[in-house]
């Protein structure tokens, strides 16, 4: 399954959007250089993380009743009207993996529909009959490859190997939820390599083989994954020495975190006799560039596309690095709609290939300067000296954008 729209009716900071999103089946994405890659920016408070819970919701809409998730605050609330009914519509293309048994016929146009009307102080789905065919009735199979949605927000937490418990994990939460929680609970954990890879490696050496060389195309260079346990987790080749993954920094563990979790939801539900490669589905990942240096913002989008080329990213960032990676069919910005809702657009400008300071100057993230504010001002009052033909301010505004020179001057006027 993919995601070719969405639209979206007094969902959080939206009022009313639909936006039509890139993946890997689309015959336009054929032109793109990462067709699966779909990046989302805009300022904090935009909407950004919204439009990805809006996402989540829509695609696990049969089986919300029963994923263990209770809706809080969804409902928009507008300035001197009561609060209405959010909606949330998912238009999406199936494929052959989301077809089990005798589900009847394909509805011309695949719409999944999460609903939620609010009740005084509390919020509640409402089934929508839309969702009462065979079609979906794969979803409620947690076995099942169809429908496979995974999401990551920006409190990926890996739990530790020794406290994970997968029956308590299936009593807590429904798979299905369980695949998408931590966009919408800080608490929610990742499964850690440890706690399944091991086994992996006795029951399905292939597939073992195919997780190794997926982690290994995964990491940055100079980075390598084996088999080797160290103080009872995986050894990472780093620097030329055996890092335990507990050891490693905050942006390896959080990329590696989701990497992993990720990989573990493939290897459980992928058929046997078909390639972890092949699986279709979605995935989500808020702040893709959580911790991430920024040579490694640089190759994260292409590293991840070129690797898993079947599913689809829905992303989202505040990094010009990272935006600057793909091209401006693959951006989405959040932007205002009136004075208190957003909307997501297309850009119209190409920022592919432009530098960070470019980037964060034009419209996608709208900054003056990217110097220092106080630094900024004096450098507009040089500026303006010069113009008035002030002597010595020329030189003064050379010395003040040479690279590293002149700011202890300035300070000092």
């Amino acid at each position: 399954m993919y995601l070719k729209s969405l639209q979206i009716e007094r969902f959080r900071a939206f009022r009313y959007m639909t936006v039509s999103f890139r993946h890997p089946e689309a015959a336009a994405s054929g032109k793109l250089k990462y067709p699966n890659i779909n990046l989302l920016l805009g300022n904090n408070g935009m909407g950004k993380s919204a439009a990805l819970k809006a996402a989540a919701l829509a695609l696990m809409s049969p089986v919300l009743a029963s994923t263990g998730y209770r809706p809080y605050s969804l409902v928009r609330r507008e300035v001197d009207k009561s609060p209405m009914d959010a909606a949330v519509k998912a238009h999406v293309d199936l494929s052959a993996q989301d077809r089990e048994g005798d589900g009847g016929p394909v509805p011309d146009a695949p719409v999944l529909i999460a609903r939620i009307s609010r009740v005084r102080t509390t919020e509640r789905w409402d089934f929508d009959p839309e969702l009462a065919v065979p079609v979906w009735d794969p979803m409620y199979n947690e076995e099942s490859a169809a429908f496979f949605v995974v999401g990551y927000g920006v409190s990926r937490t890996i739990e530790s190997p020794a406290k994970v418990d997968s029956s308590l994990r299936r009593r807590v939460r429904h798979l299905r939820y369980e695949r998408v929680a931590g966009l919408f609970e800080e608490q929610a954990t990742l499964m850690p390599l440890a706690a399944w890879l091991p086994s992996l490696q006795v029951t399905s050496r292939d597939r073992y083989q195919e997780v190794e060389a997926f982690l290994n195309c995964l990491l940055p260079e100079g980075t390598a994954f084996h088999s080797r346990m160290l103080d009872g987790d995986y050894a990472f080749r780093h620097r030329g020495l055996d890092v335990p993954f507990g050891a490693l920094s905050d942006g390896f563990r959080a990329y590696i975190g989701w990497i992993g979790d990720l990989l573990y939801h493939m290897c459980q539900c992928c058929p046997d006799g078909t390639a972890l490669v092949d699986l279709h589905g979605i995935v989500m990942i808020d702040e893709v560039d959580l911790h991430l240096h920024p040579e490694w913002q640089l190759v994260v989008l292409p590293t991840i596309s070129r690797a898993l080329p079947q599913l689809q990213f829905l992303c989202t960032t505040h990094s010009p690095i990272v935006a600057g990676t793909v091209e401006s069919a693959n951006l989405f910005l959040a932007v205002p709609d009136g004075e208190t809702a957003s909307v997501l657009v297309a850009p119209e400008l190409e920022v592919h290939g432009l530098t960070a300071d470019q980037i964060l100057t034009s419209s996608h993230f709208g900054l003056a300067s990217t110097r220092a504010p106080d630094f900024y001002e004096k450098l507009q009052r040089v500026s303006r000296d010069v113009s008035r033909g002030k002597p010595g301010a020329a030189a003064r505004f050379m010395e003040m954008t040479s690279l590293g020179a002149g700011a202890a001057r300035v300070d000092g006027e």
